[in-house]
């Protein structure tokens, strides 16, 4: 039994011994480098790393962290990854390697490469130390963010478009850290070695952008398409992630070693101009468009909120507008320059579009006027203010404010972004208001209303100043001030967009009925032509008296209004209710003279415009044609200051006689 006993130990001694020693034998076999072929696609990184400066160090020395433990954790990971190998679960992906810090800053290794201070690689000073001691664009990197673990025909090489990225790719404020001189000692004259191709020690001096003379020296934007997440996510939660950057970049960068370029488009850091000789205008004309971009933006302002142009939103740029030329002449290489037009409006909104333009400048130009006086008169009055210092800086701050959004809209050009710039003055004349009731409460400043108040957005957009402008519809002078600001009507209550844009769907009874339902009726502001001839005060007609009914105090209600409080046009039998039974028919006697007066003159008056032009000619004609228009606006067929348009008229009438016998 004891012989048993015996030789079963001896035998577990040496079944384990056997183990130990194939164990050992196993690790030492699986040490090898070119151990790692024996999964096909490990070739490349093999013969990558067999041509590389890194041919004599081990690959586990790198793939595995200092220490026993981690050697332990590595073999089980190998372990891991071979039998999916064998059992070919690698078919969905493909194995993926990290390296990590300390691996590069073992003894014997790296270990002292911090303390190296800077080291030249190709023309740049680079040192190891801030990058990856200090964080970087708020990033932590590691040695792999900038040695790439696999570069074709190349291992653990610096990987330059990571370089490239991190330095020039635009953060969320459009800044960067492309400083030239960070990386790049400008070239001087030393004593004792070959002077440069240009000294720039004056350069230094003077303190020189680069680009005044290199011009811009990246291309591409390094832009990331959310279709390049699809390569290695696909479930929902991590791609909702996108716009998280912080996160992105730590997992990515810090966390897992993911190569910039997997994600971001390329970026070039070369000469453009060696290219395109001609630069760009910002290249020399640093920030000269600046106040209109802002403006086109709709960004920037005081106590406003962002409001871009629509333009600018669907994607255009400066030349959808600028779109028109203005050439050089007289020599033989010419130049173009890009100009903006009315007409450039056209095109794409339709025949008539560009009188938009007048009408924003002529409304923005009124506002602008409003804000410029009233700066003028708070920069006297905070001048002279001597409250408390609180209040003092109060003041400051409301006139800064006020006069950067004036700058803003005079430097931007109003027409850039009309609605915004209104905003900009509706909120600078607010701050000034505001200033006003610190330092001078009885300063009465003018009231300013903006459209947007009352124009719904839709039509904003275009139509702003609209409030500005008089119209003549149904033969009735029209106000768009008084309807909007006065009476709170809507665009929608007279226009509709349903059939076509802008079109009219009142009648000439809809604004009767309102108007004439009113119990103090103004007459004269919607009827224009026939108050001013009636008063016997035009610039159309050179009346000498008003009527003898208005002398007499006679109102327009007095004739037109019916018992049922209707309001039309007399009959000429409603003149018997005030005057004698006869005098309908000396109205209608008036009538009638007074038409066959006015076809006599329109006849004359066709015959003088077939004339040539000629200085007897014309100016009869333009007086004639004025005094035609203002009767037939009037609309009474003369029944308005009878004597008086019969005067003119037939004056008007031996004019033209005298004319036509003289031209025959």
């Amino acid at each position: 039994m004891k012989v048993i006993v015996r030789r079963t130990g001896l035998a577990l001694m040496i079944a384990g011994l056997a183990s130990l020693l194939l164990f050992v034998g196993a690790i030492q076999f699986t040490n090898r480098s070119n151990f790692c072929t024996t999964c096909h696609y490990m070739q490349p990184y093999y013969d990558a790393w067999a041509s590389s400066s890194h041919s004599n160090v081990p690959c586990r020395d790198c793939h595995y962290e200092p220490g026993y433990s981690n050697i332990v954790k590595g073999k089980i990971r190998d372990m891991n990854q071979l039998v999916k190998y064998w059992t070919n679960a690698y078919r969905r992906s493909k194995p993926w390697a990290e390296i990590s810090d300390q691996s590069c800053l073992r003894s014997g290794c790296h270990s002292e490469r911090l303390l190296h201070g800077k080291v030249m690689f190709h023309n740049v000073n680079f040192d190891h130390k801030p990058h990856l001691e200090q964080m970087r664009r708020g990033k932590k990197l590691r040695c792999t963010s900038c040695h790439s673990q696999i570069v074709q025909g190349e291992h653990m090489s610096v990987t330059e478009t990571t370089c490239i990225t991190c330095h020039f790719k635009l953060d969320e404020e459009g800044k960067n850290i492309s400083t030239c001189t960070i990386c790049h000692d400008p070239p001087v004259a030393v004593e004792g070695q070959e002077p440069p191709k240009y000294d720039h020690t004056r350069v230094i001096e003077k303190g020189l952008d680069c680009k005044k003379c290199h011009g811009e020296m990246v291309v591409g934007d390094g832009a990331v398409p959310k279709e390049r997440c699809y390569s290695c996510h696909w479930d929902r939660e991590r791609l909702d992630q996108f716009s998280n950057t912080e996160l992105i970049h730590n997992m990515h960068i810090t966390q897992n070693k993911i190569e910039c370029d997997q994600c971001h488009l390329s970026m070039q850091h070369k000469s453009v101009s060696k290219e395109k000789v001609i630069p760009e205008c910002q290249t020399c004309h640093e920030g000269f468009h600046e106040a209109q971009k802002d403006l086109f933006v709709g960004h920037g302002g005081h106590g406003v909120p962002d409001l871009p142009n629509p333009m600018y939103e669907k994607g255009l740029t400066c030349q959808g507008c600028h779109v028109f030329h203005d050439t050089d002449t007289g020599v033989e290489f010419k130049g173009e320059t890009f100009l903006a037009s009315g007409q450039s409006c056209e095109p794409c909104h339709g025949e008539g579009y560009n009188r938009l333009l007048e009408n924003w400048k002529k409304s923005a130009a009124e506002r602008m006027e409003l804000v410029r006086a009233a700066l003028k008169d708070a920069d006297r009055e905070r001048k002279s203010y001597h409250g408390s210092a609180d209040q003092r800086i109060a003041i400051d701050s409301l006139y800064k404010e006020a006069s950067y959004n004036y700058d803003l809209v005079r430097s931007g050009r109003p027409i850039h972004n009309i609605v915004y710039a209104n905003e900009l003055l509706g909120a600078a004349h607010g701050r000034l208001q505001d200033l006003f009731a610190i330092t001078n409460p009885q300063y009465k400043l003018a009231a300013m209303e903006t459209g947007s108040e009352v124009v719904p957005s839709a039509c904003v957009n275009c139509h702003s100043g609209i409030e500005e402008i008089d119209a003549t519809v149904f033969g009735i002078r029209f106000s768009h001030k008084r309807h909007l600001f006065g009476a709170k009507q809507t665009c929608g209550r007279c226009h509709s967009n349903q059939k076509k844009h802008g079109e009219l769907i009142v009648q000439r009874s809809d604004c009767l009925d309102c108007h004439h339902s009113q119990k103090e009726k103004d007459c004269g502001y919607c009827h224009t032509a026939q108050a001013s001839i009636l008063m016997g005060g035009t610039n159309l007609l050179p009346l000498e008296d008003s009527d003898i009914m208005v002398a007499a105090g006679v109102e327009c209600r007095d004739c037109h209004e019916m018992p049922d409080r209707s309001i039309t046009k007399p009959v000429a039998q409603r003149c018997a209710d005030c005057h004698d039974e006869d005098y309908p028919d000396i109205q209608r006697e008036w009538l009638s003279e007074f038409a066959a007066l006015l076809a006599k003159v329109e006849e004359q008056m066709a015959k003088a415009e077939e004339l040539a032009p000629s200085e007897q000619r014309d100016p009869i004609v333009k007086d004639v044609r004025s005094h035609l228009d203002a009767v037939k606006a009037d609309g009474s067929r003369g029944s308005h200051n009878h004597f008086e348009q019969m005067r003119i008229l037939e004056d008007d009438s031996d004019r033209l006689k005298a004319l036509l016998g003289t031209a025959g």
